[in-house]
């Protein structure tokens, strides 16, 4: 996760943005999908820079559904901002910035995985429930299935 501890203006972060994803995948990626706040960011390289507002007509498939994955994000940054506090920091300096994201999102990331064992947990006593309600179990599954 990329973090500015400043308020620097977007389109000024993005070489730094770039650079980093290369640092992390070894790959400078070919395609950035970014919202207005980049524009005009006068990026030089390789990387084609594709500004998210009304998706137009000419587009191919594949650009639409990058466009689209990208708004699906901005959620997600909502939801942090609001329910685990991002809104405004209450630890001091630097340090109290750094902890405060990394501690959201491994907040974040563990009530996922919390979700989704009760869903698994569920729907394990579901599916229980079902072979039990038709009949499905030792005695007769032989005669059922031969």
């Amino acid at each position: 996760m990329a973090q500015s501890l400043d308020n620097p203006y977007d389109g000024h972060t993005l070489a730094s943005a770039l650079e980093q994803v290369k640092q992390l995948t070894g790959i400078t990626p070919q395609d950035a999908y970014c919202d207005m706040g980049y524009r005009g960011h006068g990026l030089k390289g390789n990387t084609k820079i594709h500004l998210v507002g009304k998706i137009p007509k000419k587009a191919t498939k594949s650009l639409r559904r990058w466009m689209k994955r990208r708004a699906a994000v901005e959620p997600i940054i909502g939801h942090l901002k609001s329910d685990y506090r991002l809104n405004r920091n209450y630890l001091k300096g630097k340090a109290g910035d750094t902890v405060n994201v990394i501690l959201a999102a491994a907040a974040y990331n563990m009530a996922k995985l919390l979700a989704w064992f009760y869903c698994a947990q569920f729907l394990k006593q579901e599916i229980k429930a079902f072979i039990n309600r038709f009949g499905f179990n030792k005695k007769n599954q032989r005669e059922f299935f031969a």
